[in-house]
């Protein structure tokens, strides 16, 4: 006789059909007829029957809310259903939806790397995503994370008679202190004795000497009487 109503949860001809269970409410409550969802859909689904999922980079209730542009990846992918983003954060970011700067001091993935204690500043600030120190390094230190030593190195040479493959020879020992560019110089640290043959105490050839014995990078050699200053790293 067609005088009965479906009951709730159920919808179509001779209510044959259940309501999908991405409805919103405690009792997936959907029309009797078309089974549209009565409350909406739950959070990560659309459609008048809450049957489609989120697509990519969109979350939430009918899918009206983007993802966070710090989520990790190229798509800056995150769960459909609360936003989380599924790779983890793009360094300088926390939090399960990567919304949340690092905090002063801190930077990188998920926060957990320390801006370096000699960056400059009483704050020691630096940048919250590559850990760079904003305002230079403290004296004796280089390099954008201000955490590489900057030494001078001073190089003592005396004369000395030795052996080298059975001639008598007068060499050239080169003793390597360094002491860090800062303020007040440190009590320098013997680093190595090099002895080479006196035939190389030609500038451009000595520079090459101390660049080795120091592994500096770049060597500006200035010679006072017996003694060579290495300036630079």
């Amino acid at each position: 006789m067609c005088n009965q109503q479906c009951p709730s949860g159920k919808y179509g001809q001779n209510c044959q059909k259940s309501c999908n269970t991405h409805c919103s409410g405690l009792k997936k409550a959907c029309s009797h007829i078309d089974g549209s969802c009565s409350l909406g859909c739950d959070p990560g689904y659309k459609g008048k029957m809450c049957n489609q999922q989120c697509p990519s980079g969109k979350y939430g209730g009918n899918c009206q809310k983007s993802c966070s542009t710090h989520c990790a990846g190229l798509k800056n992918a995150c769960s459909h259903i609360d936003g989380s983003c599924l790779s983890g954060c793009d360094p300088g970011y926390k939090g399960k939806m990567c919304n949340q700067q690092c905090p002063s001091g801190k930077y990188g993935g998920n926060c957990q790397k320390s801006c370096s204690t000699h960056c400059a500043g009483l704050t020691n600030a630096c940048s919250h995503t590559d850990g760079s120190c904003f305002s230079g390094c403290d004296p004796g230190y280089k390099g954008k994370l201000c955490n590489q030593p900057a030494y001078r190195a001073v190089i003592q040479v005396t004369k000395e008679k030795c052996v080298i493959n059975n001639v008598r020879v007068t060499t050239m020992v080169i003793n390597v202190a360094r002491t860090a560019v800062s303020g007040v110089l440190e009590t320098p640290v013997i680093m190595s004795k090099v002895a080479v043959p006196m035939v190389v105490r030609r500038v451009t050839k000595v520079r090459h000497v101390l660049r080795s014995a120091t592994k500096a990078s770049t060597v500006k050699v200035v010679k006072r009487s017996a003694v060579y200053t290495v300036e630079g790293t």
